[in-house]
């Protein structure tokens, strides 16, 4: 019972949902017991994902902008780097502060946030000047840190077949896969 002034006011009972009510006393509950998941075909309550439901591909909760970069999917640093007179210059990104100039032919891309482990896949491509018929881009051995990657291009010498030759590219491509 409530005493608004103007009497007293019962309220005794609830309305069940079937007859228009919310089947609740209280306004938490009322929402608990009215929502429906929202699908394509119908309005409904859209929860968002917490980081770990984001990361382990949760079905039906929906990541915010914030947390997008936690999908498995989702590259964790990229960088497009290009390379004039032997300097390497960092022309795009995402998650990286700098790029490393180690020599010729030898780069290492270094991360605002580290990954969780070195645990990742990097995927490294090449824009090649002129010089031999092939060329291999690749991480350099031992080069995966939490922190950085280092990445290393050979070129093959005149019209020979092995990579012998440490050559600097007209650009990097550098993609990082992992968990942050």
């Amino acid at each position: 019972r409530s005493d608004l002034g103007l009497g007293t006011l019962a309220v005794e009972n609830t309305a069940p949902i079937a007859q228009g009510g919310t089947g609740a006393t209280t306004a938490s509950t009322a929402f608990d017991n009215l929502k429906q998941a929202a699908s394509t075909t119908s309005t409904g309550v859209v929860e968002k994902a917490t980081q770990a439901e984001v990361e382990a591909e949760t079905a039906d909760k929906f990541p915010d902008a914030e947390l997008l970069k936690y999908h498995p999917a989702i590259p964790k640093v990229w960088a497009y780097v290009t390379v004039s007179g032997g300097t390497p210059t960092l022309v795009s990104s995402y998650n990286v502060t700098s790029v490393t100039d180690n020599g010729v032919g030898d780069l290492t891309v270094n991360f605002t946030t580290s990954l969780s482990s070195a645990d990742y896949a990097t995927v490294v491509t090449v824009e090649r000047g002129g010089g031999g018929r092939i060329g291999q881009a690749a991480v350099s051995s031992g080069g995966q840190a939490t922190g950085s990657v280092r990445c290393i291009y050979l070129d093959t010498v005149g019209d020979t077949s092995s990579l012998v030759n440490a050559t600097d590219p007209i650009s990097w491509s550098i993609a990082v896969f992992g968990n942050l």
